[in-house]
């Protein structure tokens, strides 16, 4: 009789883990479904050229091409600071990132900031003039300029 109740509260702490994690995992992952800009942006299909990539923009992009758009994700820094002008932002947070994790580099667009924007690790919105980008190989497919903060 002693094991029916160590069993039941073993598999009540089973079922409040899945519940935390449950919770973690919906509720500070960014919309990965998330519909508009950013599905169309992380659309677009590149090739390989020597040893960089080149992107192959279509209509789902080129509708972006010199307009402002509004987006929302990760801030990624050039080098620690309190606060940024140039950054990158990220679709994907830093463990999922094109340059820490297994993401491409469509889902990373080089800021230019207006004014200086604050660090953080939490999703941040942008709004600015998107530019792409498949002649430079030394900047991101994407650019956004004259950004700043929702």
């Amino acid at each position: 009789m002693a094991i029916k109740p160590l069993t039941c509260r073993f598999l009540g702490m089973k079922f409040l883990y899945f519940l935390i994690a449950t919770f973690c995992v919906l509720f500070t992952m960014p919309v990965y479904a998330q519909e508009g800009v950013w599905k169309d942006l992380l659309a677009v299909k590149s090739i390989k050229k020597r040893d960089a990539e080149t992107p192959k923009f279509d209509e789902k992009q080129r509708q972006y091409d010199g307009k402002e758009i509004t987006v929302s994700g990760y801030i990624y820094t050039y080098e620690p600071a309190p606060s940024h002008k140039f950054l990158m932002l990220s679709y994907f947070p830093v463990s999922m990132c094109y340059f820490c994790g297994g993401a491409g580099p469509e889902s990373i667009i080089e800021v230019t900031m207006k004014k200086p924007i604050k660090n953080t690790s939490r999703q941040v919105t942008l709004k600015g003039t998107l530019r792409l980008n498949d002649t430079d190989p030394d900047r991101l497919f994407y650019i956004m300029l004259n950004a700043v903060e929702e």
